[in-house]
């Protein structure tokens, strides 16, 4: 078959083998099962675990999200938890409810286990200059309460690894464990 021939009548012409597909192609079939399922590598709970970190990258969650031997569930997990929900979180991103789901999901702890206390507040005032601002205390404190059999150092460390992204540039971090 000459090459002009692969295509005559418009139709692919069967190669010498007779599975309908010339020999220069076949090194393709790799890339188009690659395409072919491109969305689930987009999908956090499909993704390989060796594309997680570039898949966190997208959407604003770091690789490094500690590791809690007495977790329940692997550090893969978590991450993928991080991940599916890190788009809903962007509404809360800059709340209290914000900070403690994320902290609650890194540590693997329920939300109502975290606490948040911030000293945030706003003046106003209908007069220019009335307004009096109080006193900057830009310390945020969260406290853990961590389940027995669980590292307590470990779970620190989790929820600092997650709260320190989320936490606003002004704000100084305190992380509180405390045992069940």
């Amino acid at each position: 078959m000459l090459p002009g021939d692969a295509f005559a009548d418009g139709v692919l012409a069967a190669d010498a083998f007779g599975d309908g597909v010339l020999p220069a192609a076949a090194p393709l079939g790799p890339v188009v099962t690659a395409l072919d399922c491109f969305a689930a590598y987009l999908d956090p709970w499909l993704a390989p675990d060796d594309f997680l970190a570039w898949l966190g990258t997208l959407v604003g969650v770091g690789a490094d999200i500690g590791v809690d031997v007495g977790a329940g569930a692997d550090a893969s997990g978590r991450q993928r938890a991080l991940i599916a929900g890190a788009v809903r979180a962007y509404r809360a991103r800059g709340t209290a409810a914000g900070l403690r789901d994320v902290v609650a999901t890194a540590a693997h702890v329920p939300a109502e286990q975290v606490s948040v206390a911030e000293s945030g507040s706003v003046t106003w005032s209908d007069r220019p200059g009335a307004a009096i601002a109080p006193p900057l205390h830009p310390v945020v404190t969260i406290t853990v309460v961590v389940p027995a059999g669980r590292d307590p150092a470990s779970v620190a460390a989790c929820a600092r690894s997650a709260a320190e992204s989320a936490l606003s540039v002004f704000s100084q971090l305190r992380i509180e464990v405390v045992e069940s």
